[in-house]
C-alpha cells in the first residue's frame, strides 16, 4: 500500500496534533518512515465502510473508519489517499451525530448485504439442485412439484438481489450525504 504526502502530512496533522506547515514539514523530515509506519498501522485497525464510491466521476475509491477518523483509499491504485478527521472537519455538534448515524446505518446495511448475499447462495444452490432433478425428471409426472418449488425458489432469489440494493442505494445515499456535509473529504 502506497502512502503518499498528503495522507502522512494529514497523519501529523490530524492524529499528532501539529498545525503549523512548517512543523509538520520539519517532523516528516526527521521520521517519514516512522509517519508511514503509524500511517499504516492506523489503516490495518480500521473497519471498511464503503467500497468503490465516486465522490467525483473521475475515480472510485473506498472508505474505511478508525474512531472518529475516515481513511480514503485508492484501491485501484492501492494508495491511502487522506485521512479525515470527522470531529474536526465538521462544522458543529449535530453533524457530527448525524455523520456517526450515516456511518452506523452504511456498517447495519454491509452487514444486511452480508447475510443476504449468504442467504442467496444456499438459495441458489437449492435452485440449481430443483433444475437439476427437473431435467432428469422432465418426462415424469413427478416434474410439476419440481417446477413449482423452483418457480418459487427464484422468485426468492429475485426478492433478495431487490433487498440487496435497495440497501446499496441506502448506503450510497448516505455515503453522498457524508460529502454534503463535509465537503473537504479529500482535501
Amino acid at each position: 500500500m502506497i502512502v503518499g504526502e498528503h495522507v502522512k502530512f494529514r497523519y501529523v496533522q490530524r492524529l499528532l496534533g501539529l498545525s503549523d506547515k512548517k512543523d509538520i514539514d520539519k517532523f516528516l523530515a526527521e521520521n517519514e518512515y516512522y509517519a508511514i509506519y503509524k500511517v499504516m498501522e492506523f489503516f490495518n485497525e480500521s473497519k471498511i465502510l464503503y467500497k468503490n464510491y465516486a465522490p467525483t466521476r473521475k475515480e472510485t475509491l473506498d472508505y474505511y473508519t478508525n474512531g472518529n477518523f475516515l481513511i480514503v483509499v485508492n484501491s485501484h491504485l492501492q494508495e491511502i489517499v487522506t485521512l479525515f478527521d470527522m470531529k474536526l472537519d465538521s462544522e458543529d455538534g449535530i453533524n457530527i451525530k448525524l455523520v456517526k448515524d450515516h456511518i452506523k446505518t452504511i456498517v447495519n446495511n454491509n452487514n444486511q448485504i452480508s447475510r443476504i448475499e449468504q442467504n442467496k447462495k444456499k438459495q441458489d444452490e437449492l435452485s440449481k439442485h430443483l433444475e437439476y432433478m427437473i431435467m432428469r425428471l422432465k418426462d415424469s409426472h413427478d416434474v410439476t412439484t419440481y417446477q413449482q418449488e423452483f418457480a418459487q425458489s427464484i422468485n426468492i432469489c429475485k426478492e433478495l438481489a431487490a433487498e440487496q440494493k435497495k440497501l446499496r442505494l441506502e448506503s450510497r445515499d448516505l455515503m453522498s450525504a457524508l460529502f454534503r456535509k463535509n465537503k473537504e473529504v479529500n482535501s
